[in-house]
């Protein structure tokens, strides 16, 4: 199988990308387009790898202020001739990864945070 080979196939597969009712109101500031950046990996001249990074844009109130602001920490690499399963794959997992990020930041004991996922650690109080 050859899996991934154009710019044209990840902007088609990223596109079809949706949510379930549950999902909606947790995923509705989304971008719907995200940025793709093509790149090359070289070494010496010699190209390791090709592929794309794909960004979402996510626009969600800030934690620490009763503002929004953007938040840039979707971002798949997806990687020429990988398959369509795995491209899913790692976007799911990417998506896994924010929302667990906004969990965490979000857990409360009484009015305080449990945890901060920027530094990795529990919070002492």
């Amino acid at each position: 199988m050859k899996g991934i080979v154009s710019l044209t196939q990840v902007r088609d597969l990223v596109s079809s990308i949706g949510w379930g009712p549950a999902l909606v109101s947790f995923f509705g500031k989304l971008n719907k387009e995200p940025d793709i950046l093509s790149f090359k990996a070289r070494r010496e001249g010699v190209v390791l790898q090709d592929g794309w990074l794909v960004t979402w844009v996510y626009d969600k109130p800030d934690a620490h202020r009763e503002s929004s602001s953007f938040c840039y920490s979707i971002t798949v690499l997806i990687q020429e001739r990988q398959t369509r399963t795995r491209v899913l794959e790692s976007i799911f997992d990417a998506f896994r990864r924010f929302v667990e990020h906004e969990l965490r930041e979000g857990f409360l004991v009484g009015q305080e945070r449990a945890f901060d996922p920027h530094r990795g650690e529990e919070i002492s109080s």
